[in-house]
């Protein structure tokens, strides 16, 4: 089952900001996850393409996070992903965006699993 209505908040925009995912009621879909995909737009409506940020990740660790738990024959998979300081920052403190998670399986199959609004603060700091 999909987790719907997810908020993701308390965290800096122009920080790092990392995004740590355990999934333990995913339908056995496959032997393993091959990719994970984080895309975060103004409103849910926009094209794929016109998303604020996108990070795709996979079982090899990367400047975008990694998939640390892709085998999906007990229920259970698990992730990480980061937004570098380069990409938070293009999201405006205070301001609500759509976000959703998606996985591809070894067999091809996608399937979403979270949705919901992520929110960024203001920075005090800027260095």
């Amino acid at each position: 089952m999909a987790k719907l209505n997810q908020k993701i908040c308390g965290l800096f925009a122009g920080d790092t900001v990392p995004i740590l995912r355990t999934y333990t009621d995913v339908p056995v879909i496959a032997t393993t996850v091959a990719q994970a995909i984080l895309t975060i737009k103004r409103k849910d409506k926009d094209a794929d393409s016109a998303a604020v940020v996108t990070n795709i990740i996979t079982t090899s660790s990367g400047p975008d996070g990694q998939i640390t738990d892709a085998s999906a024959t007990d229920g259970t998979i698990a992730m990480r992903f980061v937004l570098s300081p380069a990409k938070s920052i293009l999201l405006k403190p205070g301001r609500a965006y759509t976000y959703a998670i998606k996985v591809q399986a070894s067999d091809g199959g996608k399937y979403t699993l979270e949705r919901g609004a992520i929110v960024l603060e203001r920075q005090v700091i800027a260095a």
